[in-house]
């Protein structure tokens, strides 16, 4: 397990790009659900937050936090680095699930 860390530690990549998809599934998916009647109320906020913020932000966390210290050859992110961000994502995404769109908002920025 330790292994593991030291790799998404050394390249953040690992961890954001499939948690990324992931949202970016939930967030599209929003849209399948109301369509099958699953849910009756559509949430723009959800879908637009799930979208720009939550799976876009994770591509360019991941991609920012490998690339620069590769770049500019230093240390790469630190474990409580990744975990803050990892805890970050989380934490917006379950504000956004309970439609609380300004803690939400206020984790993303």
């Amino acid at each position: 397990m330790k292994l593991v860390w030291e790799a998404v530690c050394r390249e953040p990549y690992r961890l954001f790009f499939p948690l990324g998809g992931l949202l970016g599934i939930l967030g599209a998916g929003h849209w399948l659900i109301y369509g099958l009647g699953l849910i009756t109320a559509y949430s723009g906020h959800y879908h637009a937050f799930t979208q720009t913020s939550l799976y876009m932000g994770c591509f360019a966390t991941g991609f920012l936090a490998t690339a620069i210290p590769k770049f500019s050859d230093t240390h790469p992110a630190s474990p409580k680095e990744v975990l803050v961000l990892f805890i970050l994502v989380l934490t917006a995404l379950f504000f956004i699930a309970r439609e609380n769109f300004i803690q939400a908002e206020i984790l993303s920025a």
